[in-house]
């Protein structure tokens, strides 16, 4: 049976390259967990570029080091899907697995498939930080050209060059919050409203005395913009001399309108006294959406 099931998998590889997608050959691909970016244009007019392939297949590499050659269908599909949604970049959280990392993550009880197809280096799970993972989703499956699967606990999709088949997880209830590990002054807490807005919306944000005694808050906040896997485009939202004393475990709010802040993932910079000497409040991640 493990024959036949590889046969199929092949099978699904060699129909996977004659395969036609919508990408304009150049892509920009993020690596959440090795932090790494790449901004290449993989194919031309005259072809496919072979040192621009090696660099996607290194990108997506499996955590262990080791790399497989990541099919050309799979790259235009992540493409395509980029290029749909006018994305600057596109989010990889997983791509290649080799065979022994894959069973270290099933021994350590992670929900993943003996013979999974990360294994044949034909899936990804991505997210594109201007959208939903439900459009996300939605666009996958209406090409109908592999597996489709939804993750939105995570902030991922799951495709491949597989069946065309679907499946998904449901919301978890409980909010979760990301980023808040960054924050370098333990003496306060910066968490938003929601994880996610969309163009027009309020974002309000809780400043917490972390500590316990009273102390001032100067009302000095910036927000950063996450590109190409960057804190990069920083700009000042409001700066005031005035502060505002706070007691112990009690919390200041502040509201902003997200005017025209490009779609994208943000978090907000809160320097709570006026000369900057003290390290500033790093608040949780967040994203203004398009759908």
């Amino acid at each position: 049976m493990k024959n036949v099931a590889r046969s199929i998998i092949i099978l699904f590889c060699l129909l996977s390259s004659l395969r036609v997608f919508a990408g304009d050959g150049h892509i920009v691909l993020y690596n959440y967990h090795l932090d790494e970016v790449i901004d290449v244009t993989y194919k031309t007019q005259k072809g496919y570029d072979k040192d621009a392939l090696e660099k996607i297949n290194h990108l997506m590499r499996s955590p262990d080091g080791k790399t497989a050659k990541i099919p050309t269908a799979l790259i235009e599909l992540i493409d395509d899907i980029a290029d749909h949604f006018g994305a600057e970049s596109v989010e990889i959280l997983s791509g290649y697995r080799s065979p022994m990392y894959n069973g270290e993550l099933k021994k350590g009880g992670r929900n993943v498939a003996n013979e999974s197809l990360h294994k044949q280096g034909i899936a990804a799970d991505i997210h594109i930080d201007e959208v939903t993972e439900e459009a996300l989703r939605d666009y996958a499956e209406s090409l109908k050209k592999g597996g489709v699967g939804y993750y939105p606990a995570f902030d991922f999709v799951h495709v491949d060059l597989g069946p065309v088949r679907s499946w998904g997880e449901a919301k978890k209830k409980e909010r979760v919050l990301v980023g808040t590990e960054a924050n370098p002054n333990s003496a306060w807490r910066a968490v938003t409203d929601k994880n996610d807005y969309g163009k027009g919306d309020q974002i309000g944000v809780s400043v917490t005395n972390a500590t316990y005694e009273t102390a001032k808050l100067t009302k000095n906040i910036w927000y950063e913009h996450f590109r190409k896997g960057k804190w990069a485009e920083h700009e000042v939202l409001e700066k005031q001399k005035k502060s505002h004393i706070v007691k112990p475990g009690k919390s200041v709010d502040y509201k902003f309108d997200t005017g025209e802040l490009p779609y994208g993932k943000y978090r907000l910079v809160i320097f709570t006294s006026e000369d900057f000497n003290v390290p500033p409040v790093i608040s949780n991640e967040f994203y203004i959406k398009k759908e």
